[in-house]
């Protein structure tokens, strides 16, 4: 497989992954950003047009991607967008070397894990999901596909985070919790029930301050 790979977006997320996919030698090709004009430069790397640019990926030399949108829905979005203009594409996950993963965990496509995560046995991470820095899964955790961990969250053993689900920054959920569809919790809180979909939660411990919530301009 090739080493280079196109990055989509180029906000202050994007230069988050971009600096993970240095440490993995990857050879940045360049931005994607439909939001920014042509040449604008991230880091080093400039923005190559919008994304109808990967009609035809023979001239950029890879067909690999990462969308490095924070927002769960944005993210969605773009996948299902970029799948309709070239379904070609690849999606590889991005796994900060300092993050520490037990060997049994699964993982799917299209993931960044940051710096100083911990994964630890038997546990499933789905795609397109962002695990933030020095977060923390324990044993035997689903994190299905297109959440968001924000940085110091903890799952203990045996938690199911749903699709669409945000946590915020060092939310802490006890075992056996499962936080259905596009739940949104405020950081810093403490989760000791389940969550249902669409709501949003707060406090120690968590409670439900709204439902039928969706937030997504949260990033």
């Amino acid at each position: 497989m090739s080493n280079k790979i196109i990055v989509i977006g180029s906000s202050g997320h994007a230069t988050v992954i971009i600096d993970v996919l240095e440490q993995l030698n990857y050879q940045i090709v360049g931005c994607i950003d439909s939001f920014a004009p042509k040449g604008k430069k991230t880091l080093d790397y400039e923005v190559l047009g919008d994304e109808f640019i990967l009609e035809n990926t023979s001239e950029l030399g890879t067909n690999q991607v990462f969308i490095a949108i924070g927002n769960n829905f944005h993210r969605k979005n773009m996948y299902e967008k970029l799948m309709k203009i070239n379904p070609n594409l690849e999606f590889p996950s991005i796994i900060s070397p300092h993050a520490i993963i037990s060997p049994t965990v699964k993982i799917g496509f299209g993931n960044i894990i940051m710096d100083r995560v911990i994964i630890h046995a038997n546990s499933e991470i789905g795609d397109f999901n962002l695990i933030n820095t020095s977060s923390v899964i324990e044993h035997n955790c689903i994190i299905s596909s297109f959440a968001s961990l924000s940085p110091n969250t903890i799952l203990c053993g045996n938690v199911i985070i749903e699709n669409l689900v945000f946590l915020g920054a060092s939310v802490t959920i006890i075992q056996k919790i499962k936080i259905l569809n596009n739940s949104f919790v405020a950081a810093g809180s403490v989760v000791i029930s389940d969550c249902d979909s669409n709501s949003l939660y707060t406090g120690i411990p968590a409670k439900k301050k709204r439902s039928n919530y969706i937030n997504i301009n949260y990033l």
